[in-house]
This record gives structure tokens, C-alpha cells and sequence, in this order.
């Protein structure tokens, strides 16, 4: 530990802060404080102390060592602390405050130690009692300690430099702290023997304890323990070889209660034969039944049809008479109206033509010039309307005759596309055969499926077989392992047991009994060239056993597998037995159903022809001939088209019979038009003819009339008068034009009437014709569908389509039957299965419930004897392995016992050697301050001789004492008492500085500074110099020297000062100063 820095405030002579650089006064390595008497030297060590350890030595702690004037007491104190090669700086701050009440005393109030590093200050610890603690780990030294090694009274070392040994011995003993080598070492020796007496009674009374745990009590539980295992070895023998006999008895009994088991199951299971086999009935009648569903709704359907169409028919037919009734109360209606009109229409023409004459004669010549004009141009237009109803009747005829030639076209066609009944019958045959087909290929499918089956399960048999083999060679395997494992533990146990002989023989002494046979006599014990090592055979053969019963685990493990695959071989030959037959079954059937067809289609190669169905030439029908490949499917699809298009055709025929009529119905308006436009203009020339004449006859007359009478022409103008006036004239015309206009209305509506009845009529008689037409196809249909239905119902098995109704299920109710039909099969299958696995496992073997019965009870005394033998062996191990671990403990003990009585032994003569031959308590206290005083006296020698250069050298005597070898009288040796005061000064210091040296030792890092609290006065000048050149040149930077004195001349002779100044009389306290040379 280094100084660096120390500030003072408020401790006994100091009343103001006072700051003491150490590292300013330590430059040089030695340096001084000086002052008068009280000036407060010793205060600045004392400050020391109590910042490191907050009490100081003078006071006795902290009593009074506050400035009477000051109520608070603080110091700091900064140092530097080498170890391990590195430094580390701390400082303490401590305040104290004067106690309330109290003159003297104080209290801290503040305490705390700080790590300074280059990254800032660390708190360590902050409360007073902590921080001394932390210091004597830092220092390593206490607070006797620190001061014995900082400041060193020369009074001290001058008085034990002349003490005799035993106030020598004492004062070592104090300042070294050697107490713990005297009387201290001997209570703690005293204390050792009394630890070891107490353990050596202790582990008497334990050996007490185990006094049956000795070599002989375990050689002999190791004797019981092995006759017990030779016991439950041979009732083990004994089980082991009545065990095959007790389990291939317990298989068979349980085979054959298996067998009873399987055959009363196989029962029941028969006596649900019979229900299951009308539930098997019921799902054929359901799959027949399915089969014939969509024929019955087809044949329901046409049925259905028929009587719709025949209902129509009815309904047409009333309705074709009513259109009837009334088409000829039209048509008679018409030609009333017509004949009547005939006969009035040349009454009011002449009635008009005479009233138009008159007229025309009132109206003057004029007037019958107009008249002549009008006619001969109506009879013009007449003309050109007569050429163009003639062209139209022409065209009207044309298009009629070519109608009529479609009609008869498209009859013959219709004749074409009619069918002849032998055809149809040939064609239901068709079907016939194609339904035989479907059946074939339901059955070829159904046997398909059969032999997929069977390859299936003949493949799985197969793989089985080779699961067989693996299981079988893994069973071997698995055996030979566990015959191994067998060996491997019978030669582990006979090792064993030759270890526990080995064992044994080695208790064997002559003439005492064997622990096994009881014979004193052993010609022949075990022998063994190694050692015996009974727990390691012991462990190997608990390992061989568990390898044993693993192996046996795992050959047991194989031999069930190998089983289950045998009895899954078994049920997977029953399965493919099963499988087998059903081929057969539907085989038979396929067969069957092929002997239905006609021998032209029973050909090897039928179940590929069947799959592609064309009929072979020799049953071609004639209408099918040259149409190589054609089939019956065809033939029925040509014919269905052929139905449509017969249709069409005679929907064309209705048309054209309509279009003929109508066009015959217009041929004969324009006809009738002709006539009466030729009847017009007939009248029209007749009445021209006359008017001409009447003119002629009128002009003759009025020629002659003034020729003769040669009146004025205006008197001849007039030829009608004395008739009706011009106007009424003229309105009798116009209601004789309106009558025959009305007459010519009238006969028109008449006759649009009778051309809509006539046509009403003929739709219904066409749509009547076609309805016929469906009738009589639907007809034929029906009765082929219904032939093949009662056919395709008496293959079925069923009398009527009701019946084959009544046995429909749906898809799920017939699932569910083959659900349950295949579990009752699959039932018996693997009961079946079952009963031949047991039987055959059986081979033949049997056994009476009294014989086993009596093997199980043997087995069972055979077993009890085992595991009492096992329970005795068990127990006799227990007590062999508790007295093993007992003679263990028992072992350790004696060892124990013997290593605490040599112990024992070991301190008493420890304790002989320190009292040694004298007997006394001291003796090896002596002989450690012998030792450390001798290296003491070494040491300050050295120094001794370094301040006389080498004058003079301190040495021990043979009885430990001082004594003075004088180099410069040729090495003579010279008692203490003979030296001078400075010489004894000289060697008191360094002895001194030697004995500080020891005790900085005790600490973990090193004090690097002292200070010699000596008064020089006594030194004359040259001595003082020596001294001083003596201490500047031990002093260094590893190693300050201060010195504290009064002596003006030592001041004078050292380079570094620090003078403390005492405090005055007006009240201030101690100042420090630091002084260079």
C-alpha cells in the first residue's frame, strides 16, 4: 500500500482543512515531518489509521479525538495498492460528528470507500463498519498490524535487542502473533486428541453394532444363499421339464375348448341358414326385378299411350261428325241461297236493265250512246277478267295435278316405309335375342368378377406364403438366438458358481467343517490362477439372464406371429375355396344361359361376339340381306327412324291433301267465277245487241217519226214522257243494284262458310287419320312389348308385372341385403376356417378335463415349490447381499478404527515432540522465535552493515542471544552490552527496519512505506550523518522512509519536509507545510 494524498480536518490539534501530498514528499524516498512538542506530528499517522480503519491507537478508538473546537471530524485518505503486477487507487472519506450531550465522544456519519479507474469512480461499500472490513481484505492486515508495521519505537527495539530469551521469546511472541504456535497449538492439539478418543469410542460402539457382519457370518450366509440356489435350481429343472407337458396340455384343452366353441358358433350360425336364404331369394327376385323394370314401364307407358290415342280418337271422332253435320248444313245452306239467288239475280237484272232502259230512253240518245260505250268497255274488261280466270284456272289445275302426284308419291312411300308383321315378329325375335345378349353379359361379368376374386386372393395366398417363410426363418432365428443365449447364461452361472467355490475355498482352513458339505477334510478345493471376482461374474451372469429372457420374448414373439399367419393361411383358404365355388356358380350360370340362344350363336368364341353382338348371315333377315354387319339393335334403331320419317311423310300427305283441297275449293270459285263473268258478259253483249237495236229501231223511229211528221228535234227528245219521273226511276235502280249486291254478299258468306267447315272437317278427318295411324303402331308395340314382357317375366320366375314390382328394392336396401348376406358368408367362411385351424392344430390330440385338472395341479405344487424355493433363495441373497454391505461397513469401520488409533498415536508424539524431552508447554514456540529471530538478525545485519559499511554484523549465540561480530578487530565477536550509545542506536535500527520487514510479510500486498517515530537526539553529528546516508540509501521509490523528529539537524539533512506548525493561542488549529531542499 502507497500514500498518494491525506486531508485533515477537525481531528485533534488540526481545526482547518490541511491537504498532505505523499507523492510530492515521497519523490526522493525519504523525507521527514518535523515540528515542536504537541505540534501534531503523530496526528497525521493517526489520521491514517483512521481513515483505513476509523479508530485511532493513542485514544483507545475514537474517544476524544475531535478538536475541542470543532463539531465534526473529516478525513480523506487516497492510496494505491499493488497486486498481481497491477495497481488500483482508492480513497476513504470518513465524517464524525460530536455526540449530543458528550464532550468527547463522536459518531460517524459518514463512511464510504471508492475504486478510482480511468472510466470514473465506483462506489465499494458505504457504511463505516463495511469499509474497515473491506480494508483488512485489501491490506491484509489489522489495525495491530498496520500500526506495528508503520511506525516503529525505537525504545522498543533498544530493550528487546537487550532482553534476555525468555522476555525475548515473549515479545516475539506478541509482535509475530506466535501464540498460536503455544498455547494456542496445544489446546488445539489438546482438543484434536479428544476428537480422536471420542471417534475411537464411537466407532467401537458401532463395531459393537456389527459384530455379525464378520468374514465368517458372510462366508456362511454365502453358503445358505448358494444352497438355496442349488434348491430353485433343480425345482426350476423340475418345473422347466413338467412345463412343455403343462402347456401343450393347456394348448390342447384350450384347442379343444376352442373347437367346442367354433362348433357351437358354426351352429348358430347354420340355424340362420334358412333366413339367409330367402333374404338371398329376395335380393335375386330384386336383381331379376331390376332387370325387368324398365320393360314393364315401357310396356305401362305404351299401355298409357294407347289409351290416349284412343281417347283422342274417340273425342276426334265426335268432333269429325259434329264438323260433318255441320260442313253439310252448310253446304246446303249455300246451295239454297245459291239457287235462290240464281233465280232472283235475272229477275232484278232484267227489273234493272228495264228500269236502266228507261232510263237510258229518258235519258235521251245521249244517254244510250254513253250506254253503248260503258258496255262495249265492260265488255272489254269482262274480257281481259274472263283470259285472266282462265290463266288462273289453268295454273290452279297445273299445281292441283302436281299435288296430286306428291300425294300418290308420298303414299307409296308411306306403302315403303310400313312394315310387314312377319318383320316385326322377326324384329321381336331380334330382341329376344339382344335381352339374351345383356343376360350373357351380366353373367360373363359376374363370372369376371369371380375369377378377379380368386386371383386376387390366389395372389395373396402367395404373398403369404413368402410372409410364411420370412416368419418361419425369423421363428429359427429368434430360436437359435435364445438356445444361445441359453448357453451363454448356463456358462455364466457355472462361472459363478466357480467364483462363489473359488470364494469359498479361500474361507476353508484345515479342520474346521465346510459351510456346504460339513466335512473338515478339503483334498480338493477351488482353484483359479486369477483372482476371485464374484460381483462381476455375478453382474455378467444377471446380464446373460436378461439376454435369455429378451431372446426368449422375442422367439415367443415369432412363434405367435407364425401362428397368426397360419391361421390367416387357413381362413385365406377357405376364402379361396370359397371363391373357387362361386366360379363355378357362375360359371354354371354363364353356361346356362348361353345353352338359351339358338345354336348358331353357341360358338366357343361367344363371349367376345356377345360383347360385340352382329347377327351371323344365317339369321339375316330377308329385309336385312346385303346389309352385311347390320345387327338387330340396328335393324330396330332403322326402323324407329323410319316410324319418324313416316310420320313426316304423312304430316307432308295431310298437308298436300289440304293444299289440294283448298286449291280445288279456289279452282272452283274461279270456275264459277268464269261462268258467271261468261254469263255477264253474255248479258252484256245480249243487252248491247238490244240497246243497239233499240237505238236503231228509236233512231229508225225518230228518223221516220221526222221524216214523216217533221217535227222539231226537241219535240223528239222526249220519248218517255207520260212515265215516272227521273228520280224515282233512278232510286228503284239503286235498290234493285243493292239487292243483287246483298243477294251476291249473302252467297259469298255462304259459301266462305261451307269452305271453313269443309276445311275444319278435313284437318279433323287428317289429324283423325294420323291418330289411327299412331293407334295402330302404338298398338303393335304394346303387344310386342307386353309378348315380351310375359316372356321376360316367366324367365324371371315371376306370374305377372305386379309380382316383378312387389320384388323391386332400392339400391340401398339391396346393398344393405348383400351386406348382410356376404357377412353371414364371410361368417361362415371364417368359421369354417376357424373350426379346420383348430382341428388342425389339434391333430388328433385330446384330453380329459380330470387329466388336466390333475397337470394343472401338479403344475401349480411344481410352481409354489419354485417361487418358495425363489422366495427362500431370494431371501437368503437379501441377507447374503444386508450382510454383504454390513461386512462392508464393518470393513470400513476397522479400517477406520485402525487409521484413527494410528492418528492417534500420530499426535501423541506430535505432542511428546513439542513439549520434547523438558516436558514443557513452550518448547516449540522457542523454536519458531529461534528461527524467525535468525532470519530477523540476518536481515538487519544486512542493513546493519550497509549503515557501518559493513562494520559491524549481528549474529545469534548458541543460546539465541545478540551478539556483535566486530569486522573491523579481524571478526571477534562482542556481547550487546559492550557497544556504545550510537552503536546501539545504529543496530536497534536495523533491527527494527528487519523486524517491520517481517511483519509488512503477513500482509496480501505490500507496505511500500513506514514511518520511524525515533528521537535522533541522542546521535552526534557524524553518527547522524551515517544514519541518515544510511536510510537514504535503503529508501527508494518501491520503499518511503519518513521520518518523524525534532532534531533541527536532521531536518537540515533531508530533502523532503513537512513541517507541522502547532496550532496558536488564537485559536487555529495545526497547519501542515511541505518543504524542498
Amino acid at each position: 500500500m502507497r500514500p498518494k494524498l491525506l486531508e485533515i480536518e477537525g481531528l485533534q490539534s488540526f481545526r482547518e482543512l490541511q491537504r498532505i501530498d505523499f507523492e510530492t514528499l515521497g519523490e526522493t524516498g525519504l523525507f521527514g515531518i518535523f515540528g515542536p512538542t504537541g505540534s501534531g506530528k503523530s496526528t497525521v499517522l493517526d489520521a491514517i489509521t483512521f481513515a483505513l480503519y476509523g479508530k485511532v491507537k493513542r485514544a483507545g478508538g475514537t474517544l476524544g479525538i475531535l478538536n475541542a473546537n470543532e463539531d465534526t471530524l473529516k478525513v480523506r485518505f487516497v492510496f494505491e495498492i499493488l497486486r498481481e503486477g497491477s495497481r488500483k487507487a482508492y480513497r476513504i472519506d470518513r465524517t464524525y460528528q460530536r455526540k449530543k450531550g458528550s464532550d468527547h465522544a463522536c459518531e460517524p456519519k459518514i463512511a464510504r470507500l471508492i475504486e478510482i479507474s480511468a472510466g470514473g469512480e465506483i462506489p465499494v461499500c458505504d457504511k463505516p463498519s463495511e469499509v474497515g472490513n473491506t480494508v483488512r481484505e485489501l491490506l491484509g492486515l489489522s489495525h495491530d498490524d498496520f500500526t506495528r508495521a508503520v511506525v516503529l519505537p525505537q525504545g522498543s527495539f533498544q530493550e528487546f535487542l537487550m532482553l534476555g530469551n525468555a522476555e525475548r521469546r515473549s515479545m516475539l511472541e506478541r509482535i509475530f502473533y506466535l501464540e498460536e504456535y503455544g498455547r494456542r497449538l496445544q489446546d488445539k492439539l489438546s482438543r484434536k486428541l479428544g476428537q480422536l478418543k471420542s471417534r475411537l469410542d464411537t466407532l467401537k460402539g458401532e463395531l459393537a453394532a456389527y459384530a455379525d457382519a464378520t468374514d465368517e457370518a458372510l462366508s456362511e450366509a454365502g453358503a445358505e444363499w448358494k444352497a438355496a440356489q442349488a434348491e430353485q435350481t433343480r425345482l426350476e429343472t423340475e418345473l422347466s421339464q413338467l412345463e412343455p407337458r403343462y402347456r401343450e396340455a393347456g394348448e390342447v384343452f384350450q384347442l379343444m375348448m376352442e373347437q367346442a366353441r367354433a362348433e357351437q358358433a358354426l351352429k348358430q350360425h347354420q340355424l340362420k341358414q334358412e333366413l339367409f336364404a330367402q333374404q338371398r331369394r329376395k335380393l335375386d327376385l330384386a336383381e331379376k326385378a331390376d332387370s325387368l323394370l324398365e320393360l314393364i314401364q315401357s310396356t305401362r307407358d305404351l299401355t298409357e299411350n294407347q289409351i290416349q290415342l284412343q281417347a283422342l280418337l274417340k273425342q276426334g271422332a265426335d268432333q269429325l261428325a259434329a264438323a260433318g253435320q255441320k260442313r253439310d248444313k252448310d253446304r246446303n245452306l249455300y246451295e239454297d241461297f245459291r239457287k235462290q239467288a240464281a233465280s232472283e239475280q235475272p229477275r232484278l237484272g232484267s227489273l234493272r236493265t228495264r228500269l236502266e232502259e228507261a232510263l237510258g230512253v229518258m235519258g235521251g240518245i245521249r244517254g244510250l250512246t254513253e250506254k253503248k260505250e260503258e258496255a262495249a268497255t265492260s265488255l272489254e274488261k269482262l274480257r281481259a277478267e274472263y283470259a285472266r280466270v282462265h290463266r288462273d284456272i289453268g295454273a290452279a289445275t297445273a299445281e292441283a295435278e302436281r299435288m296430286e302426284q306428291e300425294l300418290e308419291t308420298l303414299s307409296r312411300k308411306a306403302d315403303t316405309l310400313k312394315v310387314s308383321p312377319e318383320f316385326r315378329a322377326q324384329l321381336q325375335e331380334g330382341l329376344r335375342l339382344e335381352g339374351l345378349f345383356e343376360l350373357l353379359a351380366v353373367k360373363k361379368e359376374a363370372a369376371d368378377r369371380a375369377r378377379q376374386a380368386l386371383d386376387i386372393l390366389t395372389a395373396g395366398q402367395e404373398e403369404l406364403a413368402g410372409k410364411m417363410r420370412d416368419l418361419k426363418a425369423e421363428q429359427e432365428r429368434a430360436e437359435a438366438d435364445m438356445e444361445s443365449r441359453r448357453e451363454e447364461q448356463a456358462r455364466a452361472l457355472k462361472e459363478l458358481e466357480g467364483q462363489n467355490a473359488l470364494l469359498l475355498s479361500l474361507t476353508l482352513k484345515p479342520g474346521q467343517p465346510c459351510p456346504v458339505c460339513g466335512s473338515d477334510q478339503h483334498p480338493r478345493p477351488a482353484a483359479s490362477s486369477g483372482t476371485a471376482d464374484v460381483p462381476l461374474r455375478k453382474q455378467e451372469a444377471e446380464a446373460a439372464q436378461q439376454a435369455f429372457k429378451a431372446a426368449e420374448a422375442a422367439f415367443r414373439q415369432a412363434e405367435t406371429r407364425c401362428l397368426l399367419a397360419e391361421k390367416e393361411g387357413i381362413t385365406l383358404a377357405g376364402r379361396i375355396l370359397e371363391s373357387t365355388r362361386e366360379l363355378a356358380l357362375k360359371t354354371r350360370e354363364f353356361e346356362a344361359a348361353l345353352q338359351k340362344l339358338p345354336e348358331a350363336f353357341q360358338h366357343p368364341e361367344l363371349p367376345e361376339a356377345f360383347q360385340h353382338p352382329e347377327l351371323p348371315e344365317a339369321f339375316q333377315y330377308p329385309e336385312l340381306q346385303g346389309r352385311p354387319g347390320a345387327c338387330v339393335a340396328d335393324e330396330i334403331k332403322r326402323l324407329a327412324e323410319q316410324d319418324q320419317q313416316l310420320k313426316e311423310v304423312e304430316k307432308q300427305i295431310l298437308h298436300h291433301q289440304t293444299a289440294i283441297r283448298d286449291r280445288r275449293l279456289q279452282l272452283d270459285q274461279w270456275k264459277e267465277k268464269r261462268a258467271e263473268v261468261e254469263s255477264q258478259g253474255m248479258k252484256v253483249r245480249t243487252e248491247l245487241g238490244q240497246h243497239i237495236e233499240l237505238l236503231a229501231d228509236k233512231a229508225r223511229k225518230i228518223k221516220e217519226l221526222l221524216e214523216i211528221s217533221e217535227l222539231p228535234a226537241e219535240d223528239v227528245s222526249d220519248p218517255l214522257a207520260g212515265l215516272p219521273g227521273e228520280e224515282d226511276v233512278q232510286e228503284e235502280i239503286r235498290r234493285t243494284i243493292q239487292k243483287l249486291q246483298n243477294g251476291h254478299d249473302e252467297t259469298e258468306n255462304r259459301y266462305q262458310a261451307m269452305q271453313e267447315a269443309e276445311k275444319q272437317y278435313g284437318a279433323l278427318a287428317a289429324e283423325q287419320s294420323g291418330l289411327q295411324t299412331r293407334l295402330g303402331m302404338v298398338s303393335l308395340n304394346r303387344e310386342a312389348q307386353e309378348t315380351l314382357l310375359i316372356k321376360r317375366l316367366a324367365e324371371k320366375g315371376f306370374s305377372d308385372a305386379a309380382a316383378a314390382e312387389r320384388a323391386i328394392l332400392s339400391a340401398s336396401e339391396q346393398q344393405a341385403l348383400k351386406t348382410q348376406l356376404e357377412d353371414h358368408q364371410k361368417q361362415g367362411m371364417d368359421l369354417h376356417a376357424r373350426l379346420e385351424a383348430v382341428q388342425g392344430r389339434l391333430q388328433g390330440r385330446r384330453i380329459g378335463p380330470e387329466e388336466w385338472e390333475s397337470l394343472q395341479q401338479q403344475y401349480q405344487n411344481a410352481s409354489r415349490e419354485r417361487d418358495e424355493s425363489m422366495s427362500r433363495s431370494g431371501a437368503a441373497k437379501n441377507r447374503f447381499e444386508l450382510l454383504t454391505a454390513r461386512h462392508a461397513r464393518w470393513t470400513a469401520l476397522t479400517a477406520d478404527f485402525q487409521q484413527q488409533n494410528h492418528r492417534q498415536g500420530l499426535f501423541d508424539q506430535i505432542q511428546k515432540l513439542l513439549k520434547a524431552e523438558l516436558r514443557k508447554d513452550n518448547s516449540f514456540i522457542d523454536f519458531i522465535a529461534e528461527e524467525r529471530l535468525r532470519y530477523i538478525a540476518a536481515r538487519a545485519s544486512e542493513t546493519l552493515g550497509v549503515m557501518t559499511r559493513f562494520k559491524y554484523a549481528l549474529e545469534l549465540d548458541a543460546d539465541a542471544g545478540f551478539i556483535i561480530r566486530d569486522n573491523a578487530n579481524g571478526g571477534i565477536h562482542r556481547s550487546v552490552t559492550t557497544l556504545s550509545g550510537g552503536e546501539t542506536f545504529l543496530t536497534s535500527l536495523a533491527l527494527a527496519l528487519a523486524l517491520s520487514e517481517q511483519i509488512q510479510l503477513k500482509g496480501q500486498s505490500p507496505l511500500e512505506f513506514f514511518f520511524l517515530d525515533e528521537g535522533f537526539g541522542t546521535l552526534d553529528n557524524q553518527l547522524l550523518d551515517n544514519v541518515v546516508d544510511s536510510l537514504e540509501r535503503l529508501s527508494s521509490r518501491q520503499r518511503v522512509i519518513g521520518l518523524i523528529s525534532h532534531v533541527p539537524e536532521l531536518r537540515n539533512r533531508i530533502a523532503r519536509r513537512l513541517i507541522v506548525t502547532p496550532p496558536t493561542g488564537r485559536g487555529d488549529g495545526s497547519v501542515v507545510q511541505i518543504e524542498k531542499a
